[in-house]
């Protein structure tokens, strides 16, 4: 009789918790196991990484929210896909054909963003640092990257990238 109730009682979990199909539950999940309280509002979030693009490079960026890119901090759990709000700002700035010159200046700029709070990423993949790439991070969520590469069709350009932390809409 024990092994009888044990089986019924497994048949009950499993049919109680089995996955639903496509379209019948909750689409939406959080990245993290817990989201912070988001007050940072996408326009705010966009205005902020212009900035950084623009002392980065070197060059005025236009720091509308329309001119971002968004992308999600939810993961769809049909797609894997990013998805939101909330959202993540995103802003890049680059150049074909690069100066040293052009290159040396903003590297300069991006290492002066540790006397704002920023720290420098540390390189965690084995193979060898690229000498013309860096990332900081600040403690709010907002990352700053520069790097100078050759593309595979042999085409030299050096790009700006800042990220924001989680925003909301508005």
């Amino acid at each position: 009789m024990r092994p009888l109730t044990t089986i019924v009682a497994l048949l009950a979990l499993a049919s109680a918790t089995a996955c639903e199909g496509p379209g019948t539950g909750p689409a939406k999940t959080t990245s993290e196991d817990t989201m912070q309280p988001i007050t940072l509002t996408v326009t705010e979030a966009a205005r902020i990484t212009a900035g950084y693009v623009s002392l980065v490079s070197g060059q005025e960026v236009d720091p509308s929210p329309d001119r971002a890119e968004k992308v999600g901090c939810l993961t769809n759990k049909e797609s894997l896909m990013s998805d939101g709000p909330p959202w993540k700002v995103r802003r890049q700035w680059w150049v074909d054909n690069p100066g040293q010159e052009l290159i040396n200046g903003a590297m300069g700029r991006l290492d002066s963003l540790a006397t704002q709070g920023f720290e420098r990423q540390p390189w965690t993949r084995p193979d060898p640092e690229p000498s013309n790439t860096k990332t900081y991070h600040d403690a709010r969520g907002y990352v700053v990257g520069a790097r100078a590469y050759t593309t595979a069709g042999g085409r030299d350009l050096f790009e700006v990238t800042v990220m924001s932390p989680c925003a909301n809409e508005g």
